[in-house]
């Protein structure tokens, strides 16, 4: 018996495990004043849609000094496959987007470029329902 659960054991060792990462397909609602990610919401193919919507509707450099607002929510969104998005203010590809929604103003957009800096924009489109599928007041 000794010998054949030596064996086995062997055996397992040079048998390659595969092992599967699982694709990021959740949402985190980050709360601003709490500081804390709040909720992971799992996206799909609607969602997917209106980012890229949202995406090629960008209108312009978001102009605050502060860009982080002191209340809110924040949603960092993968985007799967990942989006070129060529305008005037950015050019490259977006595989997440972090959408920003203060209580007072309309939401905006922070994307990141290939050497890893912050970009605020505005974009046009209705965020009513990616704001009711994550539960953003």
């Amino acid at each position: 018996m000794k010998p054949f659960l030596i064996g086995l054991l062997l055996c397992q060792l040079f048998v390659p495990v595969h092992a599967t990462a699982q694709s990021q397909t959740n949402a985190d609602i980050f709360d601003i004043e709490q500081n804390k990610i709040i909720r992971h919401v799992p996206l799909d193919a609607s969602v997917q849609k209106d980012i890229t919507f949202s995406l090629t509707h960008i209108t312009g450099v978001y102009k605050k000094f502060r860009a982080i607002p002191t209340r809110g929510s924040m949603v960092r969104v993968p985007v799967s496959p990942p989006l070129l998005v060529q305008n005037q203010w950015f050019h490259g590809l977006v595989d997440e987007v972090i959408f920003i929604f203060p209580p007072s103003e309309d939401p905006y957009v922070l994307l990141f470029d290939d050497e890893n800096r912050s970009c605020f924009f505005t974009f046009t489109g209705d965020t009513k329902e990616l704001r009711s599928n994550w539960g953003i007041q």
